[in-house]
């Protein structure tokens, strides 16, 4: 792998090499990212048709229309209905939901549910995370008396929705937004806000939930809702987070981070759309009561989750024995994967596409068959915007959406062979960058500054996700000591770096020994996960450069420094 380092800026301290590899520079922006605030929050009204959106509820709450939130199946989706729903029954509304199943309804609006709503005399629709991309079903709506309030953040296609009442998103045309990376549960929120005021802020776990599973940048205003979402999640208002915290191996004292949300708590929402139905998840969290149903319906999505995971494990095991079978040239010559299997299961496809992105750096394509049509979903690296892609061949499609790395489709099977042709001439026209890992190093460090001082200058950089990662350091002619593979196939290695840490004041030194460990004995410990190769050779080396992560580690009651190693070159 390569390595860059980002700042060799010898006159910045630790904290400003940080804050400037992130833009940061200026007294007002610094403020805003290390102690966000709802005074980061935007206006809604700001948000396009937030206004008229607003009055036609209010109109609809004053006559007792009925009023249904439409959502999604995935996290997103799942999370902005909640959020809608829950807002909407604040203000006494007549509301109710739907959910479409993923193989039988498929994505978005479709005619089905116009019809259904209007036989159940449905004056307003609110759709959440879907809504931009179906114009076709907008205006079927407005022909049968349905005004349709669309929020949404997926790319906006060609033929807007130009029937529908009003249009929340932030990249639309007529958005004043500043902020233009809200998700589906982001522009939830912002509905909640201009219909409640300030008390729409019990809802920001809920759209923290789905800003982190949606892998959104976590910058700007997602950044506040993602990092104030996490503090409610420490104690959920919500029965139904409670007890999925507890299904997904959460303790009371454990610290919620991102990393827990994006693979505990969210795939097991997830799983529900994915092989079940959607409404297992919705309805955990409209629980307002705890129990037995609350208990149940958690222990369902567990359960639900359980099965996603052996039905992902074959089918990602048949895709890599078939690309096994194929040069690893005529990929990247291709410059795309695209593979059809009739029997993978819909609700795996996209994690099937995710997992051979990540291996191969290359967009994914993954279809299968459901109900006479054929449905794909797609996953892309950064370099390559796959709704782009897919939308240069929009001409073969039934139905599409999604954004720039992660989208899905439909379209008929005598189309498949022309759609694909079409994606591979496209693809042969984008440039992927080297194909060498490249590691991005905030800045190299000495072992003086492998401190609980510096712990807490990257504690104030969390929550960590896309956009912003969690901070990389480089520590050059390590000496370890106490080398040796741990793990069930002793594929990890482990060792000690001789102490050099300056404990700068009595706080850390209390800590310390608060968990009876002597400080001036104390190692730095190093964890190398899939790195166990390196211990033989770093036996006989010198030393090392080690490329790491710098957390906390707190064991058996002792409190000590660890260093997640990312990379390792020996000298």
């Amino acid at each position: 792998m390569k390595w860059h380092i980002k700042n060799t800026n010898k006159d910045q301290t630790l904290l400003e090499k940080l804050l400037a590899n992130r833009g940061l520079r200026d007294h007002r922006s610094i403020n805003s990212f290390l102690n966000p605030s709802h005074k980061n929050l935007y206006n809604p009204l700001l948000l396009g048709d937030m206004a008229r959106a607003i009055e036609r509820i209010r109109k609809a709450i004053e006559k007792e229309e009925r009023i249904i939130v439409y959502g999604d199946y995935d996290v997103d989706g799942i999370t902005a209905t909640a959020i809608v729903f829950r807002a909407l029954k604040k203000v006494n509304a007549n509301v109710s939901y739907r959910l479409p199943h993923r193989i039988e309804d498929g994505y978005g609006l479709n005619e089905k549910f116009i019809r259904e709503f209007a036989k159940l005399n449905v004056k307003v629709v609110i759709t959440v995370d879907c809504g931009i991309s179906c114009a076709r079903e907008i205006s079927l709506a407005r022909e049968l008396g349905i005004d349709v309030i669309v929020t949404d953040h997926h790319a906006i296609p060609t033929k807007e929705p130009s029937d529908a009442y009003a249009i929340l998103h932030p990249r639309y045309k007529n958005s004043l937004y500043p902020f233009k990376d809200l998700t589906g549960a982001g522009v939830a929120l912002k509905l909640a806000y201009a219909l409640l005021g300030d008390s729409a802020h019990e809802f920001t776990d809920l759209a923290a939930i789905g800003t982190i599973a949606d892998i959104a940048p976590l910058l700007d205003e997602n950044r506040f809702i993602v990092k104030q979402g996490l503090e409610m999640l420490q104690n959920p208002k919500w029965h139904g987070l409670k007890q999925l915290k507890y299904y997904a191996g959460i303790q009371d004292g454990d610290k919620i981070n991102t990393h827990l949300i994006e693979y505990r708590i969210a795939p097991r929402i997830n799983a529900a759309g994915r092989i079940s139905h959607p409404y297992y998840a919705l309805q955990l969290l409209l629980q307002d009561d705890g129990g037995k149903k609350v208990d149940d319906l958690a222990k369902s999505l567990d359960q639900f989750n359980s099965r996603r995971q052996s039905i992902t494990e074959r089918a990602f095991a048949e895709a890599e024995e078939m690309f096994a079978r194929s040069e690893l040239a005529t990929l990247a010559r291709q410059k795309i994967i695209i593979a059809h299997n009739p029997k993978w299961h819909s609700g795996i496809i996209g994690l099937i596409a995710g997992k051979l992105a990540d291996k191969y750096k290359l967009p994914t394509i993954i279809t299968n068959e459901t109900n006479g049509y054929v449905v794909g979903s797609a996953r892309s690296p950064e370099y390559f915007n796959i709704i782009e892609a897919i939308t240069s061949a929009s001409k073969y499609l039934e139905h599409f959406g999604g954004h720039a790395a992660a989208a899905g489709f439909t379209l008929k099977k005598e189309n498949l062979d022309k759609f694909t042709d079409a994606l591979k001439s496209y693809a042969k026209k984008i440039t992927p960058p080297d194909s060498e890992a490249l590691i991005e190093i905030d800045a190299e460090v000495l072992p003086h500054d492998i401190t609980f001082e510096t712990i807490e200058l990257i504690q104030q950089f969390e929550p960590f996700g896309t956009g912003n990662p969690e901070p990389v350091f480089l520590l050059r002619n390590a000496l370890p000591k106490n080398i040796k593979t741990v793990g069930k196939n002793k594929d990890h290695i482990k060792f000690e770096i001789e102490p050099s840490i300056q404990i700068a004041n009595k706080k850390h030194m209390s800590e310390i020994a608060r968990h009876s460990v002597n400080p001036s004995a104390m190692p730095i410990e190093a964890i190398g996960f899939h790195l166990g190769e390196y211990a033989q050779k770093i036996e006989k080396a010198n030393s090392a450069d080690i490329v790491f992560n710098l957390q906390k580690n707190i064991f058996n009651g002792k409190t000590a420094l660890q260093m997640n190693i990312i990379d390792l070159k020996i000298n």
